[in-house]
């Protein structure tokens, strides 16, 4: 392999993720939030989430990046962001699922 050339993961490979444990508790909150306003909703939230996760494994670099490892993804269905790290290795690291109206300062702080 040359310089500068970067080895494609293998087909068998296969990334994976994990929450932080700010971004647990954000999970729960938000899926108790929404059950509180519409029973089922939270269900509705958590399953929309691990669509937009799905997403994310399949194409870690195709959202917006926001600082040297963190990225961004704007869910469709719900306010909500999901922030997480991609390092080039086989696990993305969720630090945060924020209501789009929350300070943007936590997602700094967390990283920090």
């Amino acid at each position: 392999m040359g310089k500068g050339e970067r080895k494609a993961p293998r087909k068998n490979e296969a990334l994976k993720f994990e929450f932080t444990k700010n971004a647990f508790a954000d999970l729960v909150e938000s899926i108790d939030w929404y059950d509180c306003q519409k029973p089922n909703l939270g269900n509705e939230f958590a399953s929309d989430l691990f669509i937009e996760l799905q997403f994310i494994l399949e194409f870690p670099k195709s959202t917006r990046k926001i600082s040297k490892n963190l990225r961004r993804k704007i869910m469709k269905n719900f306010p909500f962001n999901i922030y997480y790290s991609y390092f080039e290795g086989d696990l993305i690291e969720v630090i945060g699922i924020l209501h789009e109206c929350r300070n943007p300062l936590i997602w700094q702080e967390r990283i920090n």
